[in-house]
């Protein structure tokens, strides 16, 4: 049985004890993670899509910032379930997508994997010289 996303943010929501989070126009979940990362959450189909951005590329030296974040996508990607990639317009932007099964996934290994995704974006943006020290616990505000 597949669970919805709907479902697993009300469990989450509950758990966390914090306020649902209301959808978008187009369906989707915003929430904001420690005042730092905006996440989007959206089902399609029978997955969940996790994206955020990581960061805004900008400055003369951005062909050897993609080069370094590329060398080290590569070394983390067997590891890793997350996509890293650039989201165009006059500043390209980083951005960190992650989809995830909903057939099974209850709520408990729906927070685990996005607790991993959130360590991950934060992984990311402090590679991109963007983000301060890690945090080993990111706290979840809901708008």
């Amino acid at each position: 049985m597949s669970a919805t996303l709907p479902d697993l943010l009300k469990a989450l929501a509950h758990r966390r004890v914090l306020p649902f989070p209301q959808p978008d126009d187009q369906g989707s979940f915003v929430f904001r993670v420690d005042g730092t990362f905006v996440v989007t959450l959206r089902q399609e189909g029978g997955r969940a899509v996790l994206d955020a951005g990581v960061g805004a590329l900008s400055g003369t030296a951005l062909t050897d910032c993609l080069e370094r974040l590329m060398r080290i996508l590569f070394t983390r990607l067997k590891r890793q379930p997350e996509l890293l990639y650039l989201a165009g317009g006059e500043t390209p932007v980083l951005r960190l997508r992650r989809d995830l099964s909903l057939n099974g996934l209850n709520a408990m290994k729906f927070e685990e994997a996005l607790e991993r995704y959130l360590n991950c974006l934060d992984f990311w943006h402090r590679q991109l010289g963007t983000g301060g020290p890690a945090t080993p616990a990111p706290g979840m505000l809901f708008p």
